[in-house]
Parts: structure tokens; C-alpha cells; sequence
């Protein structure tokens, strides 16, 4: 009987917990980096505005760092819990606000 409920549900259990744990123990770790680097960068950031391009840039760093962290935490949820989640922007990171608009990128 075991041999049996092994075989029918077995696999499907084994996918979906392995995938799950991973993303929990990869959560851990990522979130501190993630704090550390939001925190270090903005307190940075905002400090160095008075030489207003190197804060300007370390500030757009941030905002693409962020970006690309929350681009990752999707494809990880994705593919280790199976979530089906949209996509942060429309159209991508360097044209967000595709889609529609007289601000939209490429419109003639």
C-alpha cells in the first residue's frame, strides 16, 4: 500500500517540497544581502548628494540593484513554488511605461 501512494503522489511531493525548501533556505541569506545592500546604498546615497553626482549615481545603482533583486525573487518564485506572478514592468527595465500614452517609448 505504501509502495502504491508512493508512486501515485511520491514524485508530485518530492518536486513540489524540494523546491520549496530550497526557496526557504535561499530567503534567508538573500534578504540579508538584499537589507544590507538597500540600507548601505541609500544612507550612502543620500549622504554623498552634497557632491550631487557621485550620490545621483550611487542612487541609481540602488534603483537598479532593487530592480534586479525583485526581477530575481520573481524568477525564484516561479520556478521554486510554481506562482505564476506578472512581470514588475510592462516593458522592461529600461521602457516601464510601454504599453500605451503619449510618453510611451518609440511613439512617433
Amino acid at each position: 500500500m505504501t509502495l502504491l501512494i508512493d508512486v501515485l503522489i511520491g514524485g508530485y511531493l518530492k518536486r513540489s517540497t524540494d523546491g520549496k525548501a530550497l526557496y526557504l533556505i535561499a530567503a534567508g541569506p538573500l534578504g540579508t544581502i538584499y537589507f544590507t545592500c538597500l540600507v548601505t546604498g541609500l544612507s550612502l546615497g543620500f549622504s554623498l548628494l552634497v557632491l550631487a553626482l557621485v550620490g545621483v549615481l550611487i542612487l541609481l545603482a540602488v534603483l537598479v540593484g532593487t530592480l534586479a533583486a525583485a526581477e530575481f525573487e520573481r524568477w525564484m518564485a516561479i520556478n521554486m513554488l510554481g506562482q505564476d506572478i506578472p512581470p514588475l514592468m510592462a516593458g522592461g527595465l529600461l521602457c516601464p511605461w510601454r504599453g500605451g500614452g503619449i510618453w510611451a517609448c518609440g511613439a512617433s
